[in-house]
């Protein structure tokens, strides 16, 4: 029996995509596991990434956006950083 959860907080992964979400599984003889994570590149805030996964079927796709997405307002009233244009 093995049992794995993880939680995405907003960090930068190691492609630079600030994800939020979460991941669990079970191992048993049958694995069960089950991933759901978004998030949006910290430079090029036109590209996103999105994770699904169901057991061992699933997909890891990086989409690119017509418009920049606009991060919410920041505690404190700052302003967010100014996007980097696409290439």
């Amino acid at each position: 029996l093995g049992v794995l959860a993880g939680v995405c907080l907003g960090w930068p992964d190691t492609q630079g995509f600030r994800m939020v979400g979460a991941e669990g599984k079970l191992a048993t003889l049958v694995g069960l596991g089950l991933t759901l994570k978004v998030g949006v590149h910290h430079r090029d805030r036109t590209r996103i990434r999105l994770v699904c996964f169901l057991g061992n079927a699933g997909f890891d796709a990086v989409l690119r956006l017509h418009d920049a997405v606009v991060p919410p307002v920041l505690v404190g009233g700052a302003t967010p950083p100014t996007p980097v244009p696409a290439q």
